[in-house]
């Protein structure tokens, strides 16, 4: 949690602030991903912080959605060429692919209860 709390902060991602009571604050909930090597011994546990999405209020939280996603059908057809040339293929793993996007908008998200002026609690 301290490592993805603190790599949003060194990105910029959030400030605490105080909240304008005419914005809608959105919840949040850490979420804990556990990575395994291939003998399925348990490597680390990664904690992430999303925001649930489903309290937003169109218009003042977003005006439209829209997520870039590959077709199954495409990464078929990917793995065919890359098969068919004999080129190489790598796994790329994006640890604040997120961070790449930018809005319009300010989004105000409840603090983290473990995390209270920027120090874990």
């Amino acid at each position: 949690m301290v490592k993805e709390f603190n790599m949003m902060r060194a990105q910029g991602v959030h400030k605490l602030v105080e909240w304008p009571l005419s914005m809608n604050i959105i919840g949040m909930k850490w979420v804990y991903i556990p990575k395994f090597d291939s003998d399925s011994r348990l490597l680390d546990r990664k904690a992430r912080i999303v925001a649930q999405g489903f309290s937003q209020i169109q218009e003042m939280d977003f005006e439209d959605t829209y997520a870039v996603t590959a077709r199954l059908e495409s990464f078929h057809l990917l793995l065919a060429i890359v098969a068919l040339t004999g080129l190489y293929l790598w796994q790329i793993n994006f640890v604040m692919a997120y961070l790449n996007s930018d809005i319009d908008i300010d989004v105000y998200i409840e603090q983290s209860k473990s995390f209270v002026k920027g120090k874990v609690t």
